[in-house]
C-alpha cells in the first residue's frame, strides 16, 4: 500500500511525534512518504522513507495564510496525481490544504486527523472542521471526547466517518544514557511544549505558592522539559518570582524516562488538550500524576491509574494542595508499568492500517 502523509512541519510537537511514530512503523511493509509545508527547527534523525518540503511556510498574515492554503493544496495535488497513492493522511494544520488539493481530484483516499480540542479554534474553524470531515474519506481522532465534540447534529457529513485510535505510546528508557544525567534531590516535573496551551504559567505560579507557605518543600525543585515560543516569558515569569534557583529549563530532551522514574510527581496544567503524549508516557513509566481535568485526554488516559490526582481546571489552590499532597508521601521508586495493548506502536499502526484497507476496499 502506498501512504502520502501530510504535516505543517517536522517541529517537536505531539502531533508531529505521533504521526512520524506510525511512519516508522508502516514503513517496515508499507510504502510511506512525507510531505512537509517546511522542515522548521528541529533535531529529529532523518527518516528513512522520502520527506518532501513544498517550502510554504506559515505566516502571521490571515490573508497570507488563506493563500498559502491554495499554493500547498495545488502543489499536493501535482504530487498526488504523480506518486498516486493510495492514502493521504492528513494531520492538524494540514487538513486545510490536503482538502484544497480534493477538489483538484486525484488519486487515493483522504483521511484527517484532528489531534486536538477542535473548540480551541472558535465555533466558526469547528463548524468548518465538521464540514472537512465530511468532504474527506474517513477521519481519526485519539479519544472519544474529541469524536463526539466534531459530531454536528447531521454527523460529521456524506462521505466521513470518525474512527477513535489512541496515540502510540513509545517505550522511554529507565536509565540516562552515558554521559547524561538528572537532577539530583526532589524534584516536580513537566514535559511539554512551551506555548500559551500548555499554561506553564499556573504550574509556576501554583509551585511559587507551595513554597512560600509549605517550609517542608523548601529542597523541592520544579524542571519544566520542552521549548517553544513562550520559553523566555516563562523564564522571565521564574526571575520575577524569585525561583531562578529552583526552577530548571532543560530545553528539549529526545528520551525523558529517566526524569520520569525519578520525579516526586509529573503536573499537567493545560488549558486544553486532545490527548497528551506525555501524560501517557508518564503512566507507563510509574510516576504520581498530578493533572488539571481540562478536555480532552486526561480523563481517559488516566482513567483507573491509581497515582493519579485530576484538579478542576483553572483551580490554583487544588493544584497546591495536590502538589503538596503529593510531596508529603514522597515518591517511592517507580516501577516501570507495561505499556497497555491498545497504546503499542505497532498495534496502534495496525488498526490504522485496517481502516485504510476497508477504505480502499469501498
Amino acid at each position: 500500500m502506498k501512504i502520502l502523509a501530510v504535516l505543517p512541519s517536522l517541529a517537536h510537537g505531539g502531533a508531529e511525534g505521533t504521526l512520524l511514530a506510525l511512519l516508522h512503523e508502516w514503513s517496515a511493509t508499507e510504502d510511506v512518504s512525507l510531505v512537509v509545508f517546511e522542515k522548521g527547527r528541529h533535531n529529529r534523525q532523518s527518516p528513512a522513507y522520502p520527506v518532501v518540503d513544498l517550502g510554504v511556510p506559515s505566516s502571521r498574515s490571515r490573508l497570507i495564510r488563506a493563500v498559502n492554503v491554495l499554493r500547498r493544496g495545488w502543489k499536493l495535488s501535482r504530487i498526488r496525481r504523480n506518486s498516486r497513492p493510495d492514502v493521504i493522511v492528513a494531520f492538524q494544520g494540514a487538513i486545510f490544504s490536503v482538502l484544497a488539493a480534493q477538489t483538484l481530484g486525484g488519486p487515493g483516499r483522504v483521511i484527517t486527523s484532528i489531534r486536538t480540542n477542535p473548540y480551541r479554534y472558535g465555533t466558526g474553524l469547528l463548524w468548518l472542521l465538521r464540514r472537512a470531515l465530511g468532504l474527506a474519506d474517513g477521519g481519526v481522532v485519539a479519544s472519544t471526547e474529541i469524536a463526539a465534540a466534531l459530531e454536528s447534529p447531521r454527523g460529521p457529513g456524506n462521505q466521513g466517518s470518525i474512527s477513535v485510535i489512541p496515540n502510540p505510546v513509545r517505550h522511554l528508557q529507565a536509565e540516562p544514557p552515558a554521559g547524561g544525567r538528572v537532577p539530583e534531590g526532589r524534584y516536580l516535573l513537566h514535559v511539554g511544549r512551551m506555548y500559551d496551551v500548555k499554561n506553564q504559567q499556573m504550574m509556576i505560579e501554583a509551585f511559587r505558592r507551595l513554597r512560600s507557605t509549605e517550609s517542608a518543600h523548601r529542597d523541592v525543585r520544579l524542571v519544566l522539559i520542552g521549548e517553544g515560543p513562550d520559553l523566555e516569558a516563562n523564564r522571565r515569569l521564574v526571575l520575577d518570582c524569585g525561583l531562578e534557583e529552583h526552577v530548571d529549563f532543560p530545553g528539549f530532551v529526545s528520551d525523558p524516562g529517566p526524569w520520569l522514574r525519578q520525579c516526586e510527581a509529573f503536573v499537567l496544567t493545560s488549558r486544553f488538550e486532545g490527548w497528551p503524549n506525555a501524560l501517557a508516557e508518564a503512566v507507563t513509566m510509574g510516576c504520581r500524576i498530578i493533572s488539571v481535568d481540562c478536555d480532552y485526554g486526561p480523563r481517559e488516559i488516566l482513567a483507573g491509574y491509581p497515582k493519579a490526582t485530576l484538579v478542576p481546571l483553572g483551580d490554583i489552590d487544588g493544584l497546591v494542595d495536590s502538589l503538596d499532597a503529593a510531596l508529603q508521601k514522597r515518591a517511592e521508586n517507580h516501577s516501570e508499568q507495561q505499556i497497555p495493548c491498545c497504546w503499542q506502536p505497532s498495534i496502534v499502526a495496525a488498526e490504522w492500517l485496517d481502516l485504510f484497507r476497508g477504505l480502499c476496499a469501498r
